[in-house]
């Protein structure tokens, strides 16, 4: 039985310091998180959760960033990726008047997406396994998506680490196409990336293989691995949380399957939150030599996201929790920041409202991430804010960075207004 923890939680106060600009008495707005706490995503949850209250605390502190008359409320409820419990808490969120929203999924998006369209409320987001919040329908009639994501679509992130993988095929004269094939969760998350993945991967070099999907509260992974051997998979991809890749990696090596890039050899690679240190923990030695792809630096980079998360986290908590998403809540909290920020100051802070709110999101441009993610940009109907991802490897039991590629930008075909990127047909 799932516990389940009602209401709205908490709220965090945080207050920007009086100055002569803000010596009337300070506006109040409202920033609503649906926290997945609990649940099958809750160990990436907390740490996405720890990062954006960092930042949002750490910003408002004297001498270093706070909006001159605002008050910023923080509101948050356990959602605990459970679907139902995305409207009704959306409803409590709504009506209490948050100007702008947070969530943690795919199915958060999948169920909310229309409303947040509809009602006009931005949203920030990692979901980007919701394909229509990137090219929505009918946007003449219903207006642009709502939701600004802090990375690429999913077949992004597929399409990042393919395209360095047919690199390596290649330059070791290896012949034919190599075989590929997702083996990943059957949410909305983990099946981000098939579709679209699928059809650039055919036309970038690659021979897919059907995709493998396994349902949440699986323990082993045997089927699908078998099905990888017998159809000689060269990539396997997963998208999913540590814990499922861990399971993977744990599998493939009772199998005695041969890690690599080359015929006779398969490479597993983790999607999205794989990138984790978590990953080491639980896989162990037998994590050696996987890839993953993210838009996260490792924590023993020279960056300042991470000089900043170490010190923040020390001076808040004690010690460090080198988790990647913590740079997720990272850069939810950069990103609402400057939105409040740049709002207030073109509108003034008794204007900081969600229609203000977002059209300062779509004017952000180059927003400087500190090296926790590319910089950000948007635009009037850009949802994607970068398009350089990273590909990291295990190697020596840490994660150490192989390559930086630009991706295709893969773009469905229903979108409407334009934008760039490669689409189904092109070669």
């Amino acid at each position: 039985m799932k516990r389940r923890i009602p209401g709205l939680l908490l709220a965090v106060l945080l207050t920007a310091a009086p100055t002569a600009a803000s010596a009337q008495k300070p506006t109040e707005v409202t920033i609503a998180h649906f926290a997945d706490l609990t649940g099958p995503i809750a160990t990436s949850a907390v740490a996405i959760d720890r990062g954006l209250r960092d930042y949002l605390r750490w910003a408002q502190e004297d001498g270093n960033d706070p909006i001159p008359g605002l008050k910023v409320n923080l509101v948050w409820e356990d959602t605990a990726y459970s679907a139902d419990r995305y409207v009704p808490t959306y409803k409590k969120f709504k009506d209490g008047g948050a100007v702008l929203l947070v969530n943690e999924s795919s199915t958060a998006n999948s169920v909310l997406g229309e409303l947040v369209r509809a009602d006009r409320v931005p949203v920030i987001s990692p979901g980007t396994g919701y394909i229509p919040g990137f090219f929505p329908r009918e946007i003449a009639r219903k207006g642009p998506s709502y939701i600004f994501f802090d990375r690429p679509p999913y077949p992004d992130f597929f399409a990042a680490v393919a395209t360095h993988f047919l690199g390596q095929w290649k330059a070791g004269g290896f012949p034919g196409k190599p075989k590929a094939m997702f083996i990943t969760w059957d949410t909305p998350y983990g099946r981000g990336p098939v579709e679209l993945g699928t059809l650039w991967a055919q036309s970038a070099g690659f021979e897919m293989l059907p995709a493998q999907l396994f349902p949440s509260g699986t323990i082993d992974l045997t089927q699908q691995l078998l099905k990888a051997q017998e159809l000689g998979a060269n990539l396997i991809y997963m998208n999913s949380v540590e814990g499922h890749f861990a399971m993977l990696i744990k599998g493939a090596r009772r199998f005695s399957m041969p890690f690599g890039v080359g015929p006779g050899k398969v490479l597993l690679v983790g999607g999205s939150e794989s990138h984790n240190d978590d990953l080491l923990r639980l896989a162990g030695e037998a994590a050696e030599g996987v890839w993953a792809v993210s838009s996260y630096p490792n924590w023993d980079e020279d960056v300042k996201a991470v000089k900043w998360a170490k010190e923040v986290q020390t001076k808040y908590h004690g010690k460090v929790d080198a988790r990647g998403n913590y740079f997720m809540g990272f850069t939810f909290g950069r990103v609402a920041w400057e939105a409040l920020k740049q709002t207030a100051k073109k509108y003034g802070p008794d204007k900081v409202t969600r229609e203000n709110i977002t059209r300062t999101l779509t004017e952000i441009r180059n927003l400087d991430m500190w090296g926790a993610a590319p910089p950000f940009s948007y635009g009037p109907n850009e949802r994607r804010p970068f398009r350089t991802m990273l590909v990291h490897a295990v190697k020596g039991g840490r994660w150490v960075r192989l390559a930086t590629v630009e991706t295709p930008w893969i773009t469905a075909p229903t979108e409407e207004t334009g934008l760039p990127g490669w689409r189904p047909g092109q070669k």
